[in-house]
């Protein structure tokens, strides 16, 4: 609801995948972290098995997700980290919700 709104206003596609799979696959809802009924990423997906810890990531949620994002009941917006193969860098840092109120 707050860091990728697209999923739940118009059922926008994005695919999610862990960061270090480890073969295994397994059908499951994504839903985010307001417990909002609309804060779903994905109903009935099937997806690399991840556990608490792990990392994953939604590809080409791109300029309209950084756009659209919010601090909706008061969680800070996420990084924005560009990839390019093994490459990363983070190009907009993490901000709180305090911040947009200075």
């Amino acid at each position: 609801m707050n860091d990728l709104a697209r999923p739940a206003l118009y059922d926008a596609f994005h695919r999610f995948e862990a960061v270090a799979p480890d073969g295994e696959r397994v059908v499951a809802n994504i839903a985010g972290p307001t417990c909002e009924s609309g804060d779903v990423f994905a109903l009935a997906r099937d997806i690399d098995r991840v556990r608490r810890g792990d990392l994953a990531v939604f590809h080409a949620t791109g300029a309209y997700g950084a756009a659209m994002a919010s601090s909706y009941n008061c969680r800070p917006l996420s990084p924005q980290v560009l990839v390019d193969g093994d490459h990363f860098e983070i190009v907009a840092d993490r901000f709180l919700p305090e911040e947009f109120a200075a």
